[in-house]
């Protein structure tokens, strides 16, 4: 399972995404705003294109069929440090996006247009080269914090390890533990805030908890973090 550190990003072959696209992965996110990933027909970023964002905490399902693009947007926000499962499907102009199997968004494109037209290769995590139209795509210029898993296309599993498989080039990326930690659950006075989350996240078993004494104060009377080698650790 890769780490991306906002300038990490694997290549892959382009979408086939024509008339029809379903993509599922499984995130955790350090950061409130990143890049998942990116498809467009021209290295320019003008044409057709699709996109899935970290944007203010809320997930964006992007793309734009040559006459006018469509946002789905969650409306629940990511929590960091968290594990959501995302499943964004096009059908033509109709789309849907869905966080965590509850959190569902539907719509369609504007036009007659109903087919996506792509002649890049896909990038997750960032996109190369600083175009600043692919920017504007997304809505995020901010590559992604975090680790991916279970990354599928259609009815495929994509294997993301380089190198092998469907991954043409890995730039950043990387297995090597690095020191992290999330705050998780915090009693403000005398009010437990993030409290079954909490629970739910420390009965895993794979962390250290933590009192981080430094963060006291301000009506918080004390703080638990997960302390890891790293937040991919499997």
């Amino acid at each position: 399972m890769p780490l991306f550190n906002g300038k990490s990003y694997l290549e892959l072959s382009k979408l086939e995404a024509y008339s029809r696209l379903a993509i599922e992965l499984e995130l955790r996110t350090l950061a409130n705003d990143g890049i998942i990933l990116y498809n467009g027909q021209t290295a320019s970023g003008k044409g057709d294109y699709v996109s899935l964002a970290i944007k203010d905490g809320h997930v964006e399902f992007k793309y734009n069929l040559g006459s006018g693009e469509i946002l789905l947007r969650s409306s629940q926000k990511l929590q960091i440090g968290r594990f959501h499962r995302i499943i964004a499907k096009r059908y033509q102009r109709d789309g849907m996006l869905s966080v965590d199997g509850r959190d569902e968004t539907t719509g369609h494109s504007k036009g007659p247009k109903n087919f996506l037209d792509l002649g890049e290769h896909l990038y997750l995590g960032y996109v190369p080269g600083s175009v600043q139209q692919i920017f504007d795509n997304i809505g995020v210029s901010v590559g992604f914090n975090g680790c991916i898993r279970h990354f599928k296309i259609g009815r495929q599993y994509i294997d993301l390890k380089y190198p092998g498989g469907k991954i043409l080039k890995a730039v950043n990326t990387s297995r090597t533990p690095v020191k992290w930690g999330v705050v998780v659950c915090a009693a403000h006075n005398g009010a437990i805030m993030w409290g079954p989350q909490c629970l739910t996240i420390c009965r895993g078993g794979r962390f250290q908890l933590q009192p981080v004494r430094q963060l006291l104060g301000r009506g918080i009377s004390s703080v638990i973090i997960l302390v890891s080698s790293s937040p991919c650790p499997f």
